[in-house]
């Protein structure tokens, strides 16, 4: 993957962006010729490898890739602008696809509105870049359009990044099986050099392309649009047993024909049974990996015919393989295995002589398609020196078994066959099998079926062929059965006795050269590439006067009488040639070109964004000047952390100059930027509001002031209000005069920096203002209507936190004796204070008025005073200056023998 720094966001898209990786996307990149390549060998299928036996040896032919010298032109002004503005197009459809893929996700309309922009600007720069008559203002206005619309983009993309940190992967290997987002022949070209300019453009396939699969003779393509047909079978041996003895129906004139679609995300198979009379489609079914599907249409044709049904197993499953496609009848039988595909990434690479990758050219195929690379690019700054290629994809993936070839005389007596494994998307192994001479049943040599064979040897894995000029052949010298050695030959077993007395056996013999010239007719690539098979035959030669048996071979004379002996030279090889390759351009450097480069670091020495190409490869004393565009106030790291400049690095080079030959490196120091942020807490140390920021990611030396920004006055949390401390020690730690925290008390808070100050470099300051919860007491007084204090005040209410509810009724008696036996009597209407409120700050009275109550003393003749009994006063406390007469104690008294003739108030 290739990383773009945020940094782009202050920097501009030039910085990081534009300077970054181009990659660029080509339309569908098919050629429309037919393909000249005879049919392979079928996969796994008994039935379908015995038709395509005499055809192992047609090879698809590749073409050829451009050999010829990259020429340098002279640009016109236009020209040199055009390229500019290619190089910032090709941000472009990369900052889409990353947008596409959040609008997945989640709605966003801002962000749409930007990927819109950018792929509205991203069209017009194409057509001007198509406009032969587009002016340098033209196409300069165009570059400011686009950049800006890039740049817009590219900042709404921020938000969905973790780190800060946009990333976009590259195709640099092949084949490469992962998700692609690129369709069946879409192309993508990358530029990973942001020092130079390729000319054609990435954009372009200069000759890439991709070739539908080879198919059997008469079967067509789909003709769905999207769909590219990969495999068929025949219907051979279904319809024998169909018009046969066992099932009595009738033949299906067709044949069942499979193709994938063009989306890699995809693994859906396309089957359809099509006639063999005018390619009608008669039947058609989309199968999922892992289900099955049933054809009814043969049941049409004659009721007794079996259905057939395919499985899309994907027990057989790899990273290589989706699954196999099986055919079987009503009878479960299976007459058709065929392997799916994969879809691959066939890459083009250029490359200089120590291996640096310039630029990569990808096509999306399915594996068997053939490939044409794309060709030779001029390169601004590199001359071409060679191209060389790598076989990457036959024409059939990983695990497919095959019957590749059968050995027989001139009279079609069949003596070996060879079956072809493919172990990896490029290789295969072949392995040799003699028809045991001891056998007498029957063999099967249309297939796999090894019964009644004896087996030879198994090849060492080897790679395709990339131009039927140069092959891999084996090195394995194991033998796999036992021998016996007789006069240079490996014999293994011979045959009994025929009625004229004669038998022969099977023989093998290494006949590899020695031969070092991959050229020569005669190379082998050692011993073990080529080996001698042959019968010998037990019996005379007259013609020489041998008139005893003994054995024979094809350099001898012999008499025929029974058995003909046989030979023949089997190379080992692998002469199937690649259906992709990986092709690789090579260049050097040129001498008379140079560039600039801008690499930005911490004060630290460590580099905190991607270098940026400040002027790409130009030729040798062209001006340049970093300071002007690549020197920006501040930037962003990957990692998300704001950086301002500082200084030129002590071993950059000169900030402005001319351009020397290789690269001139200019090196800026940047200093981290600093924080401040507010905290609040109550006087334990619990948070009573969420921190804020004073300045967040501020250049260094700058004078920041909390008392003047943050600093509040109350505060109210969890519905209580909370008021700033004056200067003391309290559980949180000591606190200022500023009521800010400035010695760690319990460890709760530990901000204790000052309110005013400068930020400094990388340092995130931490000040911490220290509230207290107001609070409010209600305290309940007791007087008589003298204002005398008859009872001591009670407090209903301490410490509350304000706004909290009270009542003092529960503490207003309604009489109050006092320790002298006084009795006072409330008097509701003369209560001072709010009985009921809430919680003030400060201390809330509530003053209850008591009447004292008279007693009447009356003169009772010689009864001392002491003793006469002493008559409370009537008292209406609602009413407490009218006493009330109506039950006047005195007139209890009236009549009486006593007298009442005066009145004594006591207490």
């Amino acid at each position: 993957k290739y990383h773009f720094g945020a940094a782009s966001v202050l920097l501009g898209v030039s910085l990081v962006l534009g300077a970054g990786t181009q990659v660029v996307k080509a339309e569908e990149a098919v050629t429309s010729s037919e393909p000249t390549i005879a049919s392979s060998v079928a996969p796994a299928s008994t039935e379908a490898v015995a038709e395509e036996v005499d055809k192992t040896n047609a090879e698809a032919t590749l073409v050829p890739a451009e050999n010829t010298s990259a020429v340098a032109t002279t640009s016109t002004e236009v020209e040199k602008a055009k390229a500019v503005l290619e190089q910032v197009t090709s941000e472009s459809p990369l900052l889409a696809g990353l947008g596409q893929k959040e609008l997945a996700k989640t709605e966003d309309a801002t962000l749409a509105k930007a990927i819109e922009d950018a792929q509205t600007k991203l069209a017009a720069a194409k057509a001007l870049l198509a406009d032969s008559e587009a002016t340098v203002e033209q196409v300069e206005a165009q570059v400011a359009a686009v950049k800006a619309a890039n740049e817009a983009l590219g900042n709404e993309l921020q938000k969905y990044t973790v780190d800060g940190l946009l990333t976009a992967a590259l195709d640099t290997v092949a084949p490469d099986t992962t998700a692609s987002t690129l369709k069946v022949g879409d192309g993508e070209g990358t530029l990973l050099d942001r020092t130079t300019t390729a000319t054609p453009s990435m954009s372009e396939p200069n000759g890439a392309a991709i070739a539908p699969h080879t198919l059997r003779d008469k079967v067509e393509a789909t003709k769905e649009s999207g769909w590219y047909t990969f495999e068929s079978y025949d219907l051979n041996s279904y319809n024998r047993n169909q018009n046969g003895s066992i099932v009595g129906g009738t033949a299906v004139g067709a044949y069942i024909r499979y193709s994938l679609d063009s989306d890699p995300a995809t693994s859906t198979v396309l089957a359809e049974l099509v006639s063999t009379k005018d390619g009608e489609v008669l039947e058609s079914h989309k199968l999922e990996a892992g289900n099955s599907v049933t054809f009814s249409y043969p049941k049409t044709i004659n009721a007794k015919n079996s259905n057939i049904t395919l499985t899309y197993d994907t027990s057989t499953a790899t990273a290589d393989i989706p699954g196999s496609l099986k055919f079987y009848d009503d009878r479960d039988a299976v007459y058709s295995t065929v392997v799916v595909p994969a879809y691959q990434v066939n890459t083009t690479r250029y490359v200089t002589e120590d291996g640096t990758v310039l630029a990569t050219y990808s096509l999306q195929t399915i594996a068997g398609q053939t490939v044409t690379s794309s060709k030779v690019r001029t390169f601004t700054g590199y001359d071409y020196v060679k191209t060389t290629q790598n076989a990457i994809q036959g024409a059939y993936p990983k695990g497919t078994l095959m019957l590749a070839g059968v050995g027989a005389d001139k009279n079609g007596n069949k003596y070996y066959k060879a079956i072809r494994e493919v172990v990896e998307d490029n290789q295969s192994v072949m392995t040799l099998y003699l028809l045991d001479p001891t056998y007498t049943g029957t063999v099967d040599w249309t297939g796999t079926d090894t019964t009644g064979f004896i087996p030879l040897l198994k090849t060492s894995p080897t790679v395709y062929t990339i131009d039927r000029k140069v092959y891999d052949y084996n090195i394995n010298a194991t033998i796999l059965s036992p021998y016996t050695v007789d006069n240079g030959f490996m014999v293994f077993k011979e045959s009994a006795t025929n009625a004229q007395g004669s038998k022969y056996r099977v023989v093998a013999q290494w006949s590899g050269t020695d031969e070092t010239d991959p050229t020569k007719p005669e190379y082998t690539g050692g011993k073990y590439g080529r080996i001698y098979i042959g019968t010998q035959v037990w019996t005379t030669a007259k013609e020489l006067g041998i008139t005893e048996n003994q054995w024979r071979g094809t350099a001898d004379k012999f008499d025929n009488n029974g058995f003909v002996p046989f030979g023949t030279q089997q190379y080992l090889r692998n002469a199937s040639v690649a259906t992709a390759v990986e092709t690789t351009h090579v260049y050097k450097v040129n001498p008379k070109f140079g560039d600039v480069i801008v690499e930005y670091y911490d004060t630290d020495g460590k580099q905190i964004v991607n270098s940026v190409v400040d002027t790409p490869k130009s030729a040798l004393g062209t001006e340049y000047n970093t300071d002007v565009d690549r020197r920006p106030a501040s930037l962003v790291a990957a990692d998300g952390t704001v950086y301002f400049y500082k200084e030129v690095k002590s071993d950059s080079a000169k900030t402005t100059g001319t351009v020397v030959a290789g690269t001139t490196t200019v090196k800026y120091v940047y200093e981290k930027a600093g924080s401040v942020n507010v905290n609040f807490v109550d006087i334990n140390g619990k948070v009573i509001k969420a921190p804020v920021s004073d300045e967040k990611d501020a250049k260094p030396g700058y004078n920041y002031d909390t008392d003047l920004d943050q600093k509040l006055a109350s505060i109210t949390f969890e519905g209580k209000e909370y008021k700033l401390v004056p200067a003391g020690d309290y559980p949180v730690g000591k606190v200022g005069k500023g009521n800010n925290l400035i010695e760690v008390g319990n460890n709760t808070a530990k901000g204790i920096d000052p309110t005013t100050g400068k930020i400094e470099a990388g340092v995130n300051k931490e000040v911490t203002y220290v509230y207290k919860a107001v609070t409010g007491s209600v305290v309940v007084n007791y007087k008589d209507t003298e204002g005398n204090v008859i009872k001591d005040p009670e407090t209903d209410v301490s410490d509350a936190p304000v706004g909290d509810a009270y009542t003092t009724t529960d503490k207003k008696p309604n009489e109050i004796i006092t320790k002298d036996g006084s009795r006072y009597v409330l008097v509701p209407s003369k209560t001072d204070g709010e009985e009921n409120g809430k919680v003030i700050e400060g201390t809330i009275t509530v003053t209850y008025v008591y009447q004292k109550v008279a007693n009447w003393i009356p003169e009772i003749p010689n009864v001392p005073e002491t003793n006469r009994p002493k008559v409370p006063y009537p008292f209406d406390p609602t009413e407490p200056d009218e006493p009330n007469r109506s039950n006047d104690t005195r007139n209890k008294w009236r009549g009486s023998k006593y007298s009442l003739r005066s009145r004594i108030y006591t207490g």
